[in-house]
């Protein structure tokens, strides 16, 4: 990716944009509306966790709900070193 923005091409930001929710996605294991609904203040700190920062857990709002039944919330705990980077590097390309 870094490569493809160095070059200057056009479409890498989108290109960026995409990675960056495939790997949030695997690294929480969140379904397709559960990504498609994601927002920044779903991610909140872990006490126990205090390497992650500010992505320690995620809030999932709209979670798989049975027939009938409003969307079920749940909370899942950052796992792995790298999931916060992610995040991050993405909010500086956003902010920047």
């Amino acid at each position: 990716m870094l490569r493809v923005r160095g070059k200057g091409r056009k479409g890498w930001l989108p290109a960026f944009r995409d990675t960056t929710l495939f790997k949030v996605a695997y690294a929480y294991g969140l379904r397709r509306n559960e990504t498609r609904m994601l927002d920044l203040t779903d991610f909140g700190r872990n006490p126990e966790g205090s390497e992650f920062g500010e992505y320690g857990t995620l809030l999932v709002r709209y979670g798989k709900a049975k027939k009938g039944s409003p969307p079920k919330r749940r909370s899942v705990l950052t796992a792995w070193r790298w999931t916060p980077g992610t995040q991050q590097c993405q909010q500086a390309d956003i902010d920047a």
